[in-house]
């Protein structure tokens, strides 16, 4: 015992002649120093997504950000440097539109497979969210305007032939059963020169509302123009007299959907989605839910066949 305890005693001496070193502490800085500041990006990050590039079409990835009350996409191609693009004037109303989300409507029929992933695979790829709820076919390149802000890039160029709209308008068809709406657009859709056999042939398709996507120009210019609708003068003599009235808010009252021969006031933005309908002055319905148009629409087309489809246009 003696022995070990003294074998042990120098050991605890040594470890006890051990030099201490003192740490150094680095004092807090202040709020003045400028090692301490920190600065925020000027803009809100919102979101991330693909887009591509207005010039080469490439895809690239892009941030969606807010700033100043705007919404706009951040996005960089390889070869033609960064850009910004402004997605949205009003930041709040942006983001107030997400709580209208609702699961997306599949169409009856889709085109394409996912292979390269979106929007390369688009036409429609099983990948789509939502059937098409308004189909754009595009008749012609051309245009007899010039402005500078046009986003088709129109100019002079080709009109498609009747056969390539027809498959354009069976492909639609196919994938919807009923196709909802049809926009013939370009370009500028007037200047084709078949356009009334294009109109004539969609009529007699599955779809149940068609509108010309138009500047207007030759409809104002060339009254000739403005007067050849043979299916509607054949069919519904003296319909071009009638005053139809759109309404874009249900809070300012009927307004002159009262005073048409037939009007709709629509919901306005965060209005409960209903609209009352006037047919001859009087309130008929008012329609609810996520098929306004359509249903209006058809109560229309009814409208215009009770009223003119006889022959002899009726008073009201």
């Amino acid at each position: 015992m003696r022995n070990r305890n003294r074998q042990s005693q120098p050991k605890q001496q040594k470890e006890q002649s051990l030099p201490i070193t003192p740490i150094e502490v680095m004092p807090v800085p202040g709020p003045e120093d400028p090692l301490i500041v920190r600065h925020d990006r000027p803009y809100i990050y919102h979101n991330f997504t693909n887009s591509l590039c207005p010039t080469c079409l490439k895809v690239i990835q892009a941030k969606v950000i807010l700033q100043n009350n705007k919404v706009y996409m951040l996005k960089t191609c390889p070869e033609h440097g960064a850009m910004r693009t402004l997605l949205s004037s009003d930041a709040a109303y942006y983001l107030s539109q997400s709580q209208y989300n609702k699961p997306g409507t599949l169409p009856r029929h889709f085109q394409t497979r996912v292979e390269k992933g979106c929007p390369l695979d688009c036409g429609l790829c099983t990948d789509h969210e939502q059937h098409t709820c308004l189909a754009l076919v595009e008749i012609t390149e051309a245009c007899n305007l010039r402005c500078p802000t046009c986003f088709a890039d129109s100019d002079v160029g080709r009109f498609a032939p009747l056969d390539e709209v027809e498959r354009m308008l069976d492909t639609v068809v196919e994938n919807e059963g009923y196709a909802d709406v049809v926009q013939f657009s370009g370009g500028e859709p007037t200047i084709h020169p078949q356009l009334f056999e294009i109109l004539e042939m969609a009529r007699k398709k599955r779809i149940k509302a068609m509108m010309i996507n138009t500047n207007g120009v030759r409809i104002a210019r060339d009254e000739e123009f403005a007067h050849q609708r043979p299916v509607w003068q054949e069919r519904y003599p003296g319909a071009e007299e009638l005053r139809v009235a759109v309404m874009g808010c249900v809070v300012n009252g009927p307004g002159e959907s009262k005073h048409a021969d037939i009007g709709i006031s629509l919901p306005g933005t965060f209005e409960e989605p209903k609209a009352p309908v006037y047919v001859d002055g009087r309130l008929q319905l008012t329609l609810k839910g996520d098929g306004i148009v359509t249903e209006f629409l058809q109560i229309l087309e009814s409208y215009v066949e009770r009223r003119f489809g006889a022959g002899v246009p009726t008073s009201r």
